[in-house]
């Protein structure tokens, strides 16, 4: 059984090494797919189209509404989309933004016409570093085993092999990432099955109709909160699907939210980790805002919940409160004439909260 499950967090120095190995890696599929497309010889490349417009707008309204702008060309160009990622990386909706574009992508496949591959800017690419363990990469040695030895090719008999062969891996490529994802779950509810009761520390990486999925930070697995559980109100998908929000109560649950849940239920036939939501941890977004968006969302928030009349009110309330002051100081009198008494502080106030006061409640 699984003892632990954590976050990969590679030293430094061996994450470069890796990335200086999988550079040589693409540049010798790209040297191999360039040499067998301009040889106009069959082979088994790995295809990956442009996104279609209307997913990467729907993907950038998204993102913009968490407070992150992805640039109008970026559909066209997958450095700006790498950009991108680069950018919010480390940040409370890094997974799921990253989720999110995932699903406005197309997925790559295998075919025998060559496309490109839009997500690594590769006008020819393919599969040819591993092929002790992926067949495509062993069909393609054996188109170049034969141009060393310098064998006579049928290239339509060679073409109408490989697709075959093309079409077979994709769907067996698919079918082993649903078994590496069910295996994932099991060991995760493994983990976890002893844990029920406690409580963690969790994001909340995905809203549906439904209701939520969370992401614990110790150990890193995920759990479903069921829509009834987040408390006695009627809770609604808003538009662009990022947060369900309360019909009564106004309270709300967003993409990137940080809670404190308690596990409910762990089910090992299932596969699953279901959670109950504790309490709203203090959001480090805040700190990750540029400060004029930070004002602008406190005024937002603080004009959400108070009409114009007792907005006006405090405003001259306050105003009131600094002449007085201001009068005190040269000895002089206050707007009404009088002269302004000493200022005591009363049995309500004393740094403690009046009763139906607004302040610290959540909206």
């Amino acid at each position: 059984e699984p003892i632990d499950i954590k976050r990969s967090r590679t030293d430094p120095g061996v994450r470069k090494c890796y990335a200086m190995i999988e550079d040589l890696m693409l540049l010798a599929n790209e040297v191999v797919a360039a040499d067998l497309s301009k040889r106009g010889l069959p082979a088994i490349y790995r295809i990956h189209g442009a996104p279609d417009e209307q997913r990467i707008d729907v993907f950038a309204e998204l993102a913009e509404s968490l407070g992150y702008v992805l640039d109008d060309d970026a559909g066209s160009d997958p450095r700006k989309l790498a950009k991108f990622l680069k950018r919010v990386e480390g940040t409370t909706h890094a997974q799921a933004l990253n989720f999110l574009l995932l699903r406005a992508m197309q997925q790559a496949t295998y075919d025998t016409a060559n496309v490109g591959h839009f997500a690594l800017a590769a006008k020819n690419y393919l599969h040819f570093t591993s092929p002790i363990r992926r067949y495509p990469d062993l069909a393609v040695h054996r188109v170049v085993r034969s141009i060393v030895r310098r064998k006579k090719i049928d290239k339509a008999k060679l073409h109408e092999k490989l697709r075959v062969q093309a079409a077979s891996s994709s769907r067996l490529e698919r079918r082993a990432m649903t078994i590496d994802r069910e295996a994932n779950n099991l060991y995760r509810a493994l983990l976890m099955k002893d844990r029920v009761g406690e409580r963690f520390e969790a994001t909340i990486t995905g809203v549906a109709e439904h209701g939520l999925f969370v992401s614990f930070e110790e150990p890193f697995v995920e759990a479903r909160v069921p829509i009834d559980t987040l408390g006695d109100d009627w809770y609604e998908l808003d538009q662009l699907g990022l947060r369900l929000v309360g019909k009564r109560s106004g309270d709300s649950f967003a993409l990137g939210d940080r809670r404190t849940v308690r596990l409910e239920n762990v089910s090992i036939e299932q596969r699953e980790l279901s959670a109950v939501v504790q309490q709203r941890l203090p959001d480090d977004r805040e700190l990750l805002s540029p400060p004029d968006e930070r004002r602008r969302r406190n005024r937002r928030e603080r004009k959400k919940g108070k009409g114009k009349g007792e907005r006006n009110q405090q405003r001259e309330s306050k105003r009131q409160r600094y002449e007085e002051k201001r009068q005190s100081k040269k000895g002089g009198r206050s707007l009404d004439g009088t002269t302004p008494r000493k200022k005591t502080r009363s049995s309500s106030e004393g740094g403690k909260k009046k009763k139906g006061s607004t302040r610290g409640k959540r909206r």
